[in-house]
C-alpha cells in the first residue's frame, strides 16, 4: 500500500530513490546471502568431537541459521552463567 507523505526540499537538490519492488528484491537477496553464510558457519561448528554439519539435518541447520542473532561482548563480560 502507498503511504501519504509530504517532503519539501529546503534547498535545490537531486533526489535519488528506490521503489518498493526493487527495495524488497535487494533486501530479500541480502537475507538469502546472510542465511547462506550462517548455514555455512553452523555446518562447521564443532562441539566436542562432533561437527554440527555431520550431526544435524539440513533443515535443522537452516532453522538455526534463521534464528541466529548477532551480539558483541567486551573482554571479561559474562556470556552464560550456569544455574541462573
Amino acid at each position: 500500500s502507498k503511504r501519504a507523505a509530504t517532503i519539501r526540499a529546503k534547498d535545490k537538490c537531486r533526489l535519488w530513490y528506490i521503489d518498493r519492488h526493487d527495495y524488497r528484491g535487494i533486501t530479500g537477496q541480502h537475507k538469502l546471502r546472510r542465511s547462506k553464510l550462517h548455514q555455512d558457519f553452523l555446518c562447521k561448528v564443532q562441539i566436542g568431537e562432533k561437527v554440527l554439519g555431520n550431526v544435524l539435518k539440513k533443515a535443522d541447520i537452516n532453522a538455526m541459521a534463521l534464528a541466529l542473532q548477532h551480539d558483541t561482548f567486551k573482554s571479561g563480560d559474562v556470556i552464560v552463567r550456569e544455574g541462573v
